[in-house]
């Protein structure tokens, strides 16, 4: 991302077509998720837009943030006393009217 390479990064395909989501049980035993989401460099060129949306188990928006291609979003997340995480994406290419399916790349750390 942004010419970086995460070693450790959690991969997530995200559509054009429909939403993904990925679910992470927390158990309410941490404080803070930061890190750096947005999709590969070699992914596509364009105008891509990743938008993301990361809920808790009572399906409360926690986050809601737009990243372009070239530009990674940096999170930095208050998760206390979040039991569940759903963490959703989706994509949007203004120029495109066909179904895009890319991988986008999560490098994130958990604190207690």
């Amino acid at each position: 991302m942004k010419g970086k390479v995460y070693q450790n990064a959690v991969r997530m395909d995200c559509s054009s077509s429909y939403k993904e989501e990925m679910e992470y049980a927390l158990e309410g035993r941490y404080a803070r998720l930061s890190g750096v989401v947005g999709m590969d460099d070699k992914s596509v060129n364009g105008d891509v837009v990743t938008h993301v949306n990361i809920y808790n188990e009572r399906n409360q928006l926690l986050k809601k943030f737009s990243a372009p291609i070239y530009e990674p979003y940096s999170l930095n997340l208050d998760v206390r006393n979040v039991y569940r995480l759903r963490i959703e994406c989706r994509l949007n290419d203004p120029r495109r009217n066909f179904s895009l399916d890319m991988p986008m790349s999560m490098a994130l750390t958990l604190f207690s």
